[in-house]
């Protein structure tokens, strides 16, 4: 009877320690979030965000963001990319490209570059064009979340 109390306790004492650890060790229940996608540019002397930005990889891999969504003061981007891979890209008035759409009217991208630094779930990256009529425009998009 000792011997079976005895092997009972070693039992217990291997076996316990093993128990707490692989029952403290579950997943967070309340994972952090991502950063939130951040979309700024600069032109003309002045620097706008995003009030919203995501980018889709169904159909044309693109970029959309805007600032003050209603008229006369909306800014809206499309920046239309043959992939969302890391690299640069060249912009021009057809391929990859940019479309800025404003108050006064729709401008597009004629030269330039956009470079994706990084994606997966999110696409971050920044750009250097000039647009119609000779407006150049530089901008940075960080964290912008990809939807299907």
């Amino acid at each position: 009877m000792k011997n079976l109390r005895a092997r009972f306790l070693l039992v217990a004492v291997l076996l316990l320690p093993a128990i707490f650890i692989f029952s403290s060790c579950g997943k967070d229940d309340d994972p952090t979030p991502p950063p939130a996608g951040v979309f700024t540019w600069t032109t003309a002397g002045a620097t706008y965000t995003a009030d919203k930005d995501t980018a889709f990889i169904s159909g044309p891999f693109s970029i959309i963001a805007s600032k003050d969504a209603s008229l006369p003061s909306i800014k809206s981007f499309q920046i239309y990319l043959s992939a969302f891979a890391t690299g640069a890209y060249t912009l021009s008035a057809t391929g990859d490209q940019i479309n800025y759409f404003t108050s006064a009217g729709l401008v597009t991208s004629q030269s330039g570059t956009l470079n994706i630094t990084a994606t997966g779930s999110t696409v971050s990256g920044n750009f250097t064009t000039t647009l119609t009529g000779g407006i150049l425009m530089t901008g940075t998009f960080t964290n912008v979340p990809v939807k299907p």
